[in-house]
């Protein structure tokens, strides 16, 4: 009782509302409720506040549950002789994934990696794995992933053993099914859609499959960034602004841009009728463009760590003939491009 008396009473882990009745009361440390009568104690805060100090003071057990360890989902086949025939191979691998699967859907889960490995003695074991978009406990989809990668597998002896093992987990999304048919295809396209990443990141690779992100940078060009979309899945990405430090604030600030930039900016002849002013008329592609309306400038300036600074300021522009352009004047020559085409 000596080492809990100089403590808060928030230390007891009392409810918020037993807390806030004893701070008026000028009750803030332990020590100050021992010589308190336990029976008024209980009357005016509730039964809470004695259990807690029984359970402090060890007058009272606080089991703690124990949190039981996940279960393993894999399975693995020992070969009476070992083998070097794919067939083979691949049927003691659907047999174990199969397995894999039963134990995923009693459990509630889908994989979303899954590891296959071929002991071949004396040779190093050879490991398989793949990766998925989003969690599935389809043996035959976990099947057709698998068998992709063995077919670039080279084998440095015969397999004598397999293993398959579900190495991450995620629970497993309950969907119910169309009742007519017309209305299936639209709850069908993000399951087609995951197929697709799946057999695409299988065969080409997990880092080939990608994304792009949003990166804090006030350049455009370089307001991007391109992520492996299987690690990012995996790793509980969320396409938020706050994650890449853009404030949802400036989102909302930030004046309409095109949703497809120029590889690079291309330079242009412009006419404007004040040298800073906006732009009247300019030529794209051999022809010449006359401007019925524009928004602007929106300035964009880089720092000076990044080398050699870019200062541009930036017009939306709307032509006679209904094109909307994304132009922008360089600063420091005063010289014109086109950054974009609004659809």
């Amino acid at each position: 009782m000596a080492a809990l008396r100089p403590l808060p009473i928030e230390a007891l882990r009392l409810p918020d509302e037993v807390v806030q009745a004893c701070h008026p009361l000028g009750i803030y440390q332990v020590g100050q409720l021992e010589p308190l009568d336990r029976g008024e104690l209980a009357l005016r805060f509730g039964p809470r506040l004695i259990e807690r100090m029984d359970q402090a003071e060890g007058r009272m057990a606080e089991p703690i549950p124990a949190r039981q360890p996940p279960p393993e989902l894999e399975a693995h086949q020992s070969l009476e002789y070992p083998t070097t025939h794919r067939e083979a191979i691949e049927f003691f691998l659907e047999q174990l994934i199969g397995r894999v699967s039963e134990m995923l859907i009693c459990c509630g889960r889908g994989a979303t990696e899954l590891v296959g490995r071929l002991d071949c003695p004396p040779a190093p074991s050879v490991t398989i794995s793949v990766g998925l978009f989003q969690p599935t406990a389809s043996p035959r989809h976990l099947g057709e992933l698998l068998r992709m990668q063995l077919e670039r597998l080279e084998l440095p002896a015969p397999v004598a053993a397999v293993h398959v093992r579900a190495e991450r987990t995620a629970p497993l999304p309950c969907r119910q099914e169309e009742l007519f048919f017309c209305d299936a295809p639209s709850r069908q396209r993000p399951r087609q859609l995951a197929g697709l990443v799946d057999r695409l990141s299988s065969r080409l690779g997990r880092q080939a499959v990608l994304r792009p992100a949003l990166v804090c940078e006030a350049q455009p060009e370089l307001a991007y960034r391109y992520e492996p979309l299987l690690l990012v899945r995996s790793a509980g990405f969320s396409p938020s602004p706050r994650k890449h430090g853009l404030k949802p604030a400036l989102q909302t600030q930030l004046p309409p841009r095109p949703l497809r930039l120029l590889p690079q900016p291309i330079a242009v002849s412009v006419v404007s009728v004040l040298p800073d002013g906006p732009p009247f008329r300019f030529c794209w592609q051999g022809r010449d463009q006359r401007i019925v309306q524009s928004w602007g400038p929106e300035r964009i300036e880089t720092g000076w760590w990044h080398g050699r600074p870019v200062g541009r300021d930036y017009y939306r522009v709307e032509t006679a003939g209904g094109s909307r352009f994304w132009l922008f004047r360089r600063l420091y020559d005063g010289r014109w491009f086109v950054h974009g085409t609004f659809e």
